[in-house]
C-alpha cells in the first residue's frame, strides 16, 4: 500500500504522521498504529445540496514516529483545536 511508503519515510525522518479518517478507513488506520485524537461531526443537511443529507463524521488520527525522534520536539508535534499541525513552523 502507498501509505506504507509514506510511513517508512516519516519513521526515517523521525516524524509523526497525521490523517483524517472516514468510518470506513478508521479501522485500517488503527491497525497501522494510528490513534484517534479527535472526532468531528457535521450535519450536511444545512448546506441544502440535493441528495446530500445526514451527519458526516471524520476522525483526526496520529501515529507516532517508530523511532521516537519526533517525540523529543515537545510542542512541535501538537495538533491544534482545528486538527492542524503546521510543519516547520516555529
Amino acid at each position: 500500500m502507498l501509505i506504507n511508503v509514506g510511513l517508512e519515510e516519516a519513521d526515517k525522518a523521525g516524524l509523526d504522521a497525521y490523517l483524517d479518517a472516514t468510518k470506513t478507513g478508521k479501522p485500517l488506520y488503527e491497525r497501522m498504529g494510528f490513534v484517534e485524537e479527535k472526532e468531528t461531526s457535521m450535519d450536511l443537511a444545512q448546506f441544502n445540496i440535493e441528495g446530500v443529507n445526514g451527519k458526516s463524521t471524520v476522525w483526526s488520527m496520529l501515529r507516532k514516529s517508530k523511532d521516537g525522534k519526533a517525540n523529543q520536539n515537545g510542542d512541535a508535534n501538537k495538533i491544534d483545536d482545528r486538527g492542524v499541525k503546521a510543519v516547520g513552523e516555529e
